[in-house]
């Protein structure tokens, strides 16, 4: 067997091997690795509905879990969510925007707007949460993510504050 010989059928002998264990393994990739479930979230205006309680029974009808109301104006919704969410399977899962001004903003007055906005938002998740747990995934209770996050240091840390 001269070297030509050779690396032909040492190619072809490759390629044969590759293309039967790529085959088998394509198929075993498709299998599912794990049995984690699918978690769905709605947007605040995806679900039909006039109230908080229309908009969950539809979604808990078609067992999506989460919620994402938008920030604006969400300190005086605390108490509607809060009542909302008693009793069912959903959790607030995200907050979406809702500030106002820009977080790298050069201008001074445009970057308090900013921090005062954030403020309100985050205070606000912190009582719609409140120590509650999402997915098992427990968060930090408000004033650990106010003193966290924005650097507010009139705002003692709590000594249980854990992210797990």
């Amino acid at each position: 067997m001269n070297r030509k010989e050779f690396l032909q059928t040492s190619l072809m002998g490759a390629a044969a091997v590759a293309a039967s264990t790529t085959g088998a393994s394509l198929l075993t990739s498709c299998a599912p690795k794990n049995d984690t479930p699918l978690r769905i979230s709605f947007q605040e205006g995806t679900a039909p509905g006039k109230t908080l309680e229309e908009k969950f029974d539809y979604m808990e009808n078609l067992g999506i879990v989460g919620y994402e109301p938008g920030g604006w104006n969400l300190a005086a919704r605390v108490n509607e969510f809060q009542q909302a969410l008693k009793g069912r399977n959903i959790k607030i899962s995200a907050i979406c925007a809702g500030f106002q001004g820009f977080l790298l903003a050069e201008d001074p007055a445009v970057k308090a707007q900013f921090d005062s906005t954030m403020r309100d938002i985050i205070a606000a998740a912190g009582e719609i949460w409140l120590n509650r747990c999402y997915y098992g995934a427990c968060v930090q209770p408000p004033e650990a993510l106010l003193a966290s996050h924005i650097g507010d240091s009139r705002v003692p840390l709590r000594a249980d504050a854990r992210v797990g």
